[in-house]
C-alpha cells in the first residue's frame, strides 16, 4: 500500500512539474493517432454499410425466389 501511495505521489509531482512539457511533446502525436483511428472507423463504417446492403439485397432476392417457387 505504501508503494502505491508513493508512486501516486511521485507521479502527481512529476505531472505538476513537467506536465506542460509532456503535453507539448506528446499532444501532437496523440492528436495524430486519434485522427488516424477516426479515419479507420469511418472506412469501417462505409464497409459495414456496403456489406449490409449486399446482405439485404441477397435476402430480398432469396425471398422473391422462394415466393416464386412456392407459387
Amino acid at each position: 500500500m505504501r508503494t502505491f501511495l508513493l508512486g501516486a505521489f511521485v507521479g502527481a509531482a512529476a505531472m505538476w512539474m513537467w506536465g506542460d512539457q509532456f503535453r507539448a511533446r506528446f499532444g501532437a502525436q496523440v492528436d495524430g493517432a486519434v485522427d488516424r483511428v477516426l479515419g479507420a472507423l469511418d472506412t469501417l463504417d462505409d464497409q459495414i454499410a456496403s456489406v449490409r446492403g449486399r446482405v439485404e439485397s441477397f435476402a430480398t432476392d432469396a425471398e422473391h425466389t422462394r415466393r416464386r417457387d412456392t407459387a
